[in-house]
């Protein structure tokens, strides 16, 4: 990109004027998805979802790897939760204590992921799927609300914090007890992961090391990619499935936003947007 059109861009996006616009490009994707989802018949769940590469039993646990990789998610929990109460102070990595609520839920949602994906995978079932897709929940939306608080809005990002919630709670609810139908759960899930990109280039940061978030994308992107050939991948290494490595690498995502918290900084508010 031609330097003065990228500087231009980063003009563009801190001018005030040009807020409106940019908040609207965020929501259209959603408004566009909503829509056509209307418009669509119900998804159900392919019988052959539950059907993984890998269902070798160890130590009589079966599906092991498929089971056991969760204990990631556990410990990448832990470990941010007990960072965050070993850094109580809201001047240094914080402006503000309210922020660090998000935080909080997100870390104690990596534990109960780790608890409700290992239990369903030991029998992969829609019964058991449902206490996979609910703590997960608690990791999609806070990482939606810290995106929107710290580059968009404080106060619109922790306000939306417990809706945006609710809203995804709901759709695993909707999902398991209406019929099993999946169109609002998956835009629960996937609209904000178009909309955070569109967040993190229109809207400047409020924090040092915020480029961390790309990290966390591109994590979860490559994640998603080792699920999708979950058995080609274990095909090809004969030990371990593209689902197991799902797991290390969506854990690392989040491990990704523990090492953006370490030393980062709050950046002066005369070059940012703080509302």
């Amino acid at each position: 990109m031609n330097k003065s059109i990228f500087n231009g861009f980063l003009l563009w996006r801190g001018e005030p004027s040009s807020r409106v616009l940019r908040v609207l490009i965020v929501i259209a994707p959603g408004v566009i998805g909503l829509l056509v989802l209307l418009c669509l018949s119900p998804v159900v769940i392919n019988p052959a979802y539950h059907a993984f590469s890998d269902g070798r039993t160890f130590l009589g646990i079966p599906h092991f790897f498929n089971v056991v990789t969760n204990l990631v998610f556990i410990l990448v929990g832990v470990a941010g939760f007990t960072f965050m109460i070993r850094h109580p102070d809201s001047g240094s990595i914080f402006r503000e204590e309210r922020e660090r609520v998000a935080y909080y839920i997100l870390f104690i949602g990596m534990v109960l992921t780790g608890f409700g994906s290992g239990w369903y995978h030991l029998d992969p079932t829609n019964g058991s799927l449902f206490w996979d897709r609910l703590p997960m929940i608690l990791i999609f939306m806070p990482i939606f609300s810290i995106v929107i608080t710290e580059r968009i809005s404080l106060r619109a990002g922790t306000v939306l914090l417990f809706p945006l919630i609710i809203l995804g709670l709901s759709s695993v609810f909707y999902w398991r007890f209406c019929g099993g139908d999946q169109r609002f759960y998956g835009l629960v899930q996937f609209y904000p992961m178009l909309a955070i990109p569109l967040i993190l280039l229109l809207f400047p940061p409020r924090y040092s090391r915020a480029g961390y978030f790309w990290g966390v994308i591109g994590w979860y992107g490559v994640a998603k990619l080792c699920e999708l050939f979950d058995g080609s991948i274990y095909g090809w290494t004969g030990v371990i499935s593209g689902h197991s490595i799902k797991h290390l690498f969506a854990a690392l995502a989040v491990f990704w936003i523990l090492l953006m918290l370490r030393g980062r900084r709050p950046i002066p508010a005369d070059k940012t947007e703080v509302l």
